[in-house]
């Protein structure tokens, strides 16, 4: 065998199937310090569901907050909606006022000459049952 060279010597040489105990070993020991007995197996098992309930949880996460952005779209649309109402609601009340008052002043010119007449015809009555 050649002589490692480089940091590589300094490391010291780890056999792979050593590391694999160790790495056993540290799933292990974190299994028993969660306080349940478990195989390797077994907190593989643990990993895949807590991995799958993480990405289930993310999943949720954006569904709602897609609601939300919709949501908003449509409480925008309401408000907008809204708006125009009034607006479309205060040209109206302008338009109607308007109105009345062009009639009210018709009917004004119109009743003038009336009144005028009813004013002499009270003269009239009045002068004659004064006579």
């Amino acid at each position: 065998r050649h002589a490692r060279r480089g940091p590589a010597a300094r490391r010291p040489r780890v056999r792979v199937a050593g590391l694999v105990d160790d790495f056993r070993k540290g799933i292990e020991d974190a299994v028993k310090q969660a306080g349940r007995p478990m195989t390797l197996e077994g907190a593989y098992k643990e990993i895949d569901r807590l991995t799958a309930a993480a990405a289930q949880a993310q999943t949720k996460e954006r569904e709602q907050m897609q609601l939300r952005q919709k949501a908003e779209g449509y409480a925008q649309e309401c408000s907008i909606s809204e708006k125009l109402l009034v607006d479309k609601l205060q040209v109206e009340q302008k338009r109607t006022e308007e109105a009345r008052k062009e009639v009210a002043a018709e009917y004004e010119a119109a009743a003038q000459p009336l009144k005028a007449d009813l004013r002499v015809q009270k003269e009239a009555t009045a002068a004659a049952q004064k006579a």
